[in-house]
């Protein structure tokens, strides 16, 4: 298996030499420390259908909620509003529910997460290059929850644009911006076909 796609068909075995169906080629990986966003942009989105997402936070973060916001001009600005979630979570204390809204600010990706002993999650985009659909975002996170009790938690879900609009960028950022977000992540295109 190559460096930038999972599969077979990377080392020349296979259809011809060019990546199967369901295989992740690698647009872009990265760092980050300290910040209070992290944008990613340059996605590929008139390449990919599909592109999936792992994030890795690694600092010492307290009760923070990570939200997803898309942009429609490569990262200059972003839609900060009717942007629409649902999600459910689990809680090693037994505690499960879901988180819902219909016109909100960003997509909830991790909430009231410390992720001091670490934390992260994946993400599918759907449909980010498409100016005649909606833009979707399905993803699942593990995670401490927030308060330092031992307790863990997992979430999963998905949102929306709520209009038809081609996306090119989206950016994950904390609630509150001090002391920012540290950790990595990666963004794989799904090959189609």
């Amino acid at each position: 298996v190559g460096p930038t796609t999972f599969g077979y068909q990377n080392l020349g075995f296979g259809a011809g030499g060019s990546a199967a169906a369901g295989a992740l080629t690698l647009i872009k990986a990265n760092t980050f420390s300290g910040d209070s966003s992290v944008t990613v942009n340059n996605i590929e989105e008139d390449v990919y259908d599909v592109h999936f997402f792992t994030c890795e936070l690694t600092g010492s973060h307290q009760d923070i909620t990570i939200f997803f916001d898309f942009s429609t001009d490569n990262g200059s600005s972003f839609l900060t509003a009717n942007l629409a979630y649902s999600k459910s979570f689990g809680q090693t204390d037994g505690t499960f529910n879901q988180s819902t809204n219909t016109s909100l600010y960003g997509i909830n990706f991790m909430q009231s997460a410390d992720t001091n002993l670490g934390g992260g999650g994946y993400a599918y985009f759907f449909s980010l290059g498409d100016s005649g659909r909606h833009s979707y975002v399905s993803s699942h996170a593990a995670f401490e929850r927030s308060g330092d009790n031992d307790v863990k938690r997992f979430e999963f879900g998905g949102g929306s644009t709520t209009s038809d609009q081609t996306v090119n960028a989206f950016r994950i950022y904390p609630n509150i911006a001090s002391p920012g977000i540290t950790g990595n992540y990666a963004l794989y295109g799904l090959e189609q076909s």
